[in-house]
């Protein structure tokens, strides 16, 4: 019995590595689309803080 709860626990846990893995991947391809404009708005607002300290 216990041995069957574990082999689940660790099916799930494969199932669930490989869900997070898909969304890994179509997290990286939206950041590789939008990240160029990200870059520019973080380093502006690198830029605003450096301002506000002076």
């Amino acid at each position: 019995m216990v041995v069957s709860k574990r082999r689940e626990l660790v099916e799930r846990i494969e199932e669930l590595e490989a869900e997070n893995e898909a969304f890994q991947s179509q997290i990286d391809e939206i950041a590789d689309i939008v990240g160029d404009g990200e870059e520019e708005g973080e380093e502006e607002g690198t830029e605003d803080d450096d301002q506000g300290e002076e």
